[in-house]
């Protein structure tokens, strides 16, 4: 069994379009995106992300239509929005995504026994590289814009590979949190 759930052209071009602006408009706005965190250190000036920012700025409202609709396109069990239920990274030239797994800052709150499910779309591609790899298993073919890898990142260690291409690699993930009990049922109901 994959670790993780492929969805090919999940999000139209035009939408994919449509956020890249609002993140490319936002990529010198410190308060928006901020330098990234790398192999334990923030101030990755390779990535950048909304991470450290959520509740400081509005997301565009078709941000929140997509992680709608991903809940009800998909057959996610027992699913409460995660506290970041929207994250957006833009990744530069020379960046990467070190191997890691996703603090559960909801368990380390709270004592939830909740995992984090996140589904990453991908709305600017990289030209080169950027091959994410997720419980050791590869995914070369999640490379298109538009396309969705929905996995637990809470438990399943990932990672991406350098950026090569000059163009940066733009990143827009959707996240909830679901009870391990409902064993993590990701299914496609419609399309």
């Amino acid at each position: 069994m994959t670790p993780y759930l492929l969805i090919k052209g999940f999000l139209p071009v035009v939408e994919c379009d449509e956020l890249n602006a609002s993140t490319l408009a936002n990529q010198t706005h410190d308060n928006v995106l901020s330098e990234g965190l790398s192999r334990g250190a923030w101030g990755y000036t390779l990535r950048k992300t909304t991470r450290q920012n959520n509740g400081k700025f509005e997301y565009p409202d078709l941000a929140w239509r997509i992680h709608t609709r991903i809940q009800e396109q998909l057959s996610i069990v027992g699913a409460a929005e995660n506290p970041s239920g929207i994250i957006n990274t833009i990744m530069y030239k020379g960046g990467d995504v070190f191997l890691h797994v996703d603090p559960n800052v909801n368990r380390i709150k709270t004592g939830a026994t909740t995992e984090i499910l996140r589904c990453n779309i991908l709305t600017q591609p990289a030209e080169k590289g950027c091959v994410c790899t997720v419980n050791g298993v590869a995914v070369p073919e999640w490379s298109d814009k538009g396309d969705m890898l929905c996995y637990i990142v809470s438990t399943l260690p990932h990672e991406v590979s350098l950026n090569e291409g000059d163009s940066p690699r733009i990143l827009w993930l959707f996240g909830w949190d679901v009870e391990p009990a409902h064993g993590y049922a990701i299914t496609v109901t419609k399309r």
